[in-house]
């Protein structure tokens, strides 16, 4: 991750391996320096497989930005609920 001065968040995220048998479509995180990473399937189209990489980066993403996220600002009072 980086951060810029101006609060904006950058994050390289996982790369992911589709595989495509007689069974249907499998996905997997890429190994890498014989790391093993199980594949998860089968699903019946592309599209389906590209649906749970996204879902899984969305997590991924909302995982590493809690840690950075700051407090809810408190709602300030309305112009309606003042009166003169």
């Amino acid at each position: 991750m980086r951060a810029n001065g101006n609060g904006r968040r950058i994050y390289a995220l996982a790369d992911y391996t589709v595989e495509r048998t007689a069974r249907g479509w499998f996905y997997g995180r890429t190994s890498r320096f014989g790391d093993l990473h199980g594949l998860k399937g089968p699903y019946s189209s592309e599209r389906s497989v590209a649906l749970m990489i996204a879902r899984e980066l969305l997590k991924e993403i909302v995982n590493r930005d809690s840690q950075h996220r700051l407090p809810a600002q408190p709602e300030l009072p309305s112009f309606k609920s003042i009166s003169f």
